[in-house]
């Protein structure tokens, strides 16, 4: 029986010759606050990286988002849909404290982090925490998810003011580094990674 994983579109990912930049190619605007975990990390406003609150005070994200911000100007929202309007469900918090793992730059080992919020958020129906896998559990290939984030709508393309989601598939291990889950979406040209050449 397959089952639905929620991934949020907040890693950087990496192809010789060129540089991957997030996206969500190919996907769809999303229900507002139909993904009511998801949080904007913003950096003078500006949305930098994505994150999914998995407790009342605390949001996961990746390492790599953070590793060249100060984090006292860091502003986490959520129960936010459309970036540049000022939403009645929106909810603003600064950041008390970093939890890392570990994390390597140079082979994004241990890509994750969990952010203390300055408060406990509301929860409601446009804010609420995401349902964590269980300890050892596994995600076989062939398993159905759903990408959401606000990345790029193509090559050339600006990030996207409203969520975006992509429905994406897991591909076998033997495409991944271990300790990864690698997503694909398979006989159209759509994804949450593209490519542009640096060279």
């Amino acid at each position: 029986m397959n089952f639905l994983i929620i991934l949020v579109v907040l890693w950087v990912c990496q192809v010789d010759g060129g540089t991957f930049h997030t996206g969500i190619v190919g996907g769809r605007e999303a229900v507002p606050n139909s993904h009511p975990y998801i949080a904007s990390l913003q950096f003078r406003r500006q949305h930098f990286c994505g994150g999914s609150l998995i407790g009342q005070q605390f949001v996961m994200t990746a390492a790599h988002c953070l590793s060249d911000i100060n984090v006292n100007q860091v502003t986490v929202v959520l129960g936010a849909h459309s970036l540049r309007r000022n939403e009645a469900s929106r909810q603003a918090f600064r950041i008390s404290r970093v939890f890392e793992n570990g994390f390597s730059p140079q082979t994004l080992e241990n890509d994750i982090l969990v952010l203390q919020l300055d408060r406990r958020v509301t929860l409601n129906s446009r804010v609420n925490s995401i349902r964590l896998p269980r300890v050892n559990q596994t995600v076989p290939a062939g398993t159905q998810c759903v990408a959401a984030g606000w990345g790029r709508l193509g090559t050339q393309a600006r990030p996207s003011d409203r969520l975006q989601e992509l429905n994406v598939t897991v591909t076998g291990r033997d495409l991944c580094r271990p300790n990864n889950i690698c997503t694909g979406v398979f006989m159209r040209q759509a994804g949450i990674c593209f490519v542009s050449n640096t060279r």
